[in-house]
């Protein structure tokens, strides 16, 4: 009965308890911030790479269950002195999961691909509505007030937004990582497919030249479990999708893979030039897209002795990370292999051992990166550079 770990955002529940159920109305101000936070599941019942309701779990240390799914609906209204001004409601939906740690309750919101979903997205679409409901046929001693709300309305959105939510018993969370079987691979001796990398292969490093292949992974999903789970398919990025000709062929890799952003953008949103985002939060990227056929796939995970980033199909992209997130993809068999060969590392908090190669973004903010990108037509590597001076 393996168990798995993965890190996702938890909107924290700061109003009325909610329950299994269909339209539950709560004002997002009680979901306003969020926190990164670990699940561990017992992934069980059954063992799919998910955390299914009923599975045992911990988030921080603490008991916890996912009490169900379902979807939420966003929407805000305008009534000034008696008179209904405007009633917003979003057609689009947020996948929404209900949980509860230590006594306390939070929501989780994803897309349906399983990536991250952020709500400030539904907020931004609530805003623009707004502003033209509140356009024209507003009575003359109401435009003031009116006025006010136009000068901010996301503002008035962010404090005045409900959600209504229909959720059920049930659902899952899954998460696996990395390669896809054919990626090429960097190495001392030039190119080399993944699947056939071995052991003692020395790969190359943007930060620390060639370092030596520590262990290889494998994890082998068919054609059923992919339709099974879609959110579990592989993200392609076509040649050149990345900018500067990047990748030089097209990369196939899991949702949760990180790979490289290097931009101006990056730093004025995050402060620094080079960081990492998970290809599902990239998915806005022309030419970046969700493998939607039912064929099989085989990921490979490649660990060196720290954290790197590797040259994959021409373009940077992270290696194994021994972190929360990264252990929860793989078996325990491969688990106490890697803790025969590593420790020092996996005896205590891996990220203080294994510091990340790059900054590692949070899906609002890598999306938000993204779409700056889109909107000044610059690409998201801005230019080639494969070893650090």
């Amino acid at each position: 009965m393996p168990d798995r770990t993965r890190e996702i955002e938890l909107y924290q529940n700061e109003g009325a308890l909610l329950q299994v159920g269909t339209s539950q109305v709560i004002s997002f101000t009680n979901f306003d911030t969020s926190t990164s936070a670990t699940v561990t599941f017992d992934d069980s019942s059954p063992n799919n790479g998910a955390w299914n309701s009923g599975e045992t779990a911990t988030i921080g240390g603490n008991a916890a269950q996912l009490l169900g799914t379902g979807l939420s609906y966003a929407g805000v209204k305008v009534t000034i002195a008696g008179i209904t001004l405007a009633n917003i409601q979003l057609s689009t939906p947020v996948q929404t999961a209900l949980l509860t740690a230590n006594g306390v309750q939070s929501l989780h919101f994803y897309n349906a691909d399983g990536s991250e979903a952020d709500p400030a997205a539904l907020l931004d679409s609530l805003a623009t509505q707004l502003v033209t409901a509140l356009s024209t046929g507003i009575p003359p001693l109401l435009q003031g007030t009116v006025n006010l709300i136009l000068a901010n309305p996301l503002q008035y959105v962010q404090n005045n937004a409900l959600l209504t939510m229909n959720l059920t018993a049930g659902g899952e969370l899954p998460f696996v990582p990395c390669f896809a079987a054919g990626t090429m691979i960097m190495t001392r001796l030039g190119e080399v497919a993944v699947e056939d990398l071995c052991v003692g292969d020395e790969l190359l490093t943007i930060d620390n030249g060639f370092r030596p292949l520590r262990w290889i992974g494998t994890r082998f999903l068919s054609a059923r479990q992919l339709q099974q789970a879609p959110h579990l398919r592989p993200i392609r990025i076509e040649a050149g999708a990345l900018g500067n000709d990047l990748p030089v062929r097209p990369l196939v890799v899991s949702p949760q893979h990180r790979c490289l952003i290097r931009s101006e953008i990056a730093r004025r949103i995050v402060g620094e030039r080079e960081v990492l985002a998970a290809a599902k939060h990239m998915l806005a990227v022309e030419g970046i897209s969700v493998v939607e056929t039912a064929a099989p796939v085989t990921y490979y995970h490649l660990l060196l002795d720290t954290h790197e980033l590797l040259i994959s199909n021409g373009t940077p992209s992270e290696s194994f990370f021994l972190g929360p997130m990264a252990m929860s993809g793989i078996s325990a068999a491969d688990r106490f292999e890697i803790m025969t060969l590593f420790p020092e590392i996996c005896s205590q908090e891996a990220h203080h051992v294994m510091p990340p190669a790059r900054k590692f973004l949070v899906g609002h903010i890598a999306k938000s990166i993204v779409a700056r990108a889109i909107k000044e037509t610059t690409p998201v590597i801005e230019y080639r550079q494969y070893i650090n001076a």
